[in-house]
């Protein structure tokens, strides 16, 4: 650490190292010429006081971002023996000292923690008086539950941006009264909505103090039902009572996912009421809406395309619409519509429409052109000389390997895998079946949304061309990877 902070034109450090980190490493960090610091994961040995002499009085950073925890002792008996410590969080000391070093400067801060031992399953406490962050204006709570007053301190900083924990979420009621609106609230960022229905209430109270933001990201927790799901019973409304005419860009999801096959078939549904109050917020320039399972191959969101077109018409301004989590019925008796993905069923309609759009596979099927010939022996070297094999099912082999594999990947699990050569024809039989109704849907939706300029709908990310011989035909809707992808690291960007 002595040689970063004898690094004069250092700017930004980021330090993801497991191993814990010492007293040195703090003395060295707070006296390095960066502006810009991220500790990803890292551990301390004990929760030291950040004093002169250690480090300097001041520490002029610009952001942080923080996630940094005790060290686990293998000497302590958590389990077997509750938080001992009173009502005092065992790193309060550390981080109470650390915000008072940068807090004058601090201009944008993300902090997570996760408390995995009982000891730490306590408000995080910032000290007994209230702290100031002048210049902060960018702020995001990650799983993270702080003391009253800290929270307080935070709401009280000019931010422009904000992410509260759940665990925090349920202190905002005191809160909201004390602090008022923040007049220059630009974006509010719920990754989990309260299943508690107070904090819920207080939730959509926030929101509807802030009419001008600019960017709402509101998250069920994806298996809430009934009474402990909120977002039509509160947000909606909420998004309905006011007039947002501020607000470019919105990302709901909703809950009702399901793993329990007595409660099948696990279809999940979004009001239309609430597709109604969506579309009416006509300011909206990008638009990402989610229902049911948010992680694994479940995908539970029997979407409508037709019911959000009728509702989504006045959203003339959208330019981004992300449908996320969306599946379809899968014609045959038995199967879920969950399994839409993973079974991936190849019939006789879909070995048609997987032949609408010729031209997005010339490529693979100049590569394909010469598995006729050695498709029905041996698959080997020779299966790369035919076209189209047996009527398009062989024929679109040589795609798999290339296509299909990376489609699969982390989505299908033990589907995902190659297999024998029969089933991976008709995988990708489906595969060019479902990418081709997906940008049918899309060009549907552009015949509606004349400035929509990127759509993601049944796992495929699509963009839109505009023939130059004829500008006046409806645009025609491409695919913008070779395979589905789940899209996760953008969405998250762009919306969040």
């Amino acid at each position: 650490m002595l040689a970063v902070s004898g690094m004069p034109n250092l700017e930004t450090l980021i330090w993801t190292d497991r191993f814990s980190l010492d007293k040195n490493f703090f003395e060295g960090l707070t006296r390095s010429t960066a502006q810009h610091v991220k500790l990803n994961r890292t551990t301390i040995v004990e929760s030291w006081s950040l004093v002169p002499p250690l480090t300097p009085a001041t520490w002029p950073i610009r952001s942080l971002d923080l996630d940094i925890s005790l060290a686990f002792k293998s000497s302590d008996d958590d389990e077997e023996k509750p938080d001992s410590t009173g009502s005092t969080h065992p790193m309060a000391n550390f981080f109470s000292t650390l915000f008072q070093l940068c807090s004058p400067t601090l201009e944008s801060l993300r902090w997570a923690y996760m408390a995995f031992q009982p000891r730490m399953r306590v408000p995080v406490s910032l000290g007994n008086n209230p702290t100031s962050f002048p210049r902060l204006r960018h702020l995001r709570l990650e799983w993270l539950d702080l003391e009253s007053l800290a929270v307080s301190s935070f709401l009280s900083a000019p931010l422009r941006s904000l992410e509260l924990s759940e665990l925090i979420l349920a202190r905002l009621r005191a809160h909201i009264p004390s602090c008022g609106p923040l007049r220059d609230l630009e974006s509010f960022v719920v990754p989990c909505l309260p299943t508690e229905i107070g904090s819920s209430k207080h939730v959509a109270d926030f929101v509807m103090q802030h009419k001008l933001v600019r960017r709402l990201y509101i998250h069920e927790r994806h298996d809430v039902h009934g009474n402990e799901a909120h977002l039509n019973r509160y947000i909606i409304p909420a998004l309905a009572s006011q007039d947002f005419s501020n607000l470019r860009s919105l990302s709901l999801a909703w809950g009702g996912g399901s793993m329990d096959d007595s409660t099948q078939p696990h279809g999940v549904h979004v009001p239309e009421a609430a597709l109604a109050t969506i579309g009416a917020l006509m300011s909206l320039e990008q638009l990402s809406l989610c229902a049911g399972f948010c992680a694994g191959w479940r995908n539970q969101w029997l979407v409508n395309h037709d019911e959000l077109r009728r509702h989504f018409g006045q959203l003339q301004r959208l330019r981004k619409l992300a449908l996320v989590r969306d599946t379809y019925p899968i014609p045959l008796p038995g199967f879920d519509v969950e399994q839409y993905y993973s079974f991936r069923f190849d019939g006789y309609q879909e070995s048609i429409d997987a032949e609408a759009r010729p031209e997005l596979d010339i490529n693979e099927n100049t590569h394909l052109d010469a598995r006729s010939e050695g498709e029905e022996g041996e698959e080997g070297e020779e299966g790369e000389e035919g076209e189209e094999g047996e009527e398009g099912e062989e024929g679109e082999e040589g795609e798999e390997g290339e296509e299909g594999e990376e489609g699969e990947e982390g989505e299908e699990g033990e589907e995902g895998e190659e297999g024998d050569e029969d089933n991976n024809v008709h995988y990708q039989v489906w595969e060019r079946a479902h990418r081709n109704r997906m940008l049918t849907q899309a060009e549907k939706y552009a015949a509606i949304l004349p400035k929509l300029e990127w759509m993601f709908c049944g796992q495929r990310p699509m963009g839109f061309e505009q023939s130059f011989e004829s500008p006046t035909a409806p645009r025609k809707a491409v695919p913008l990877t070779r395979s589905r992808d789940e899209c996760y690291t953008f969405l998250e960007s762009t919306f969040k």
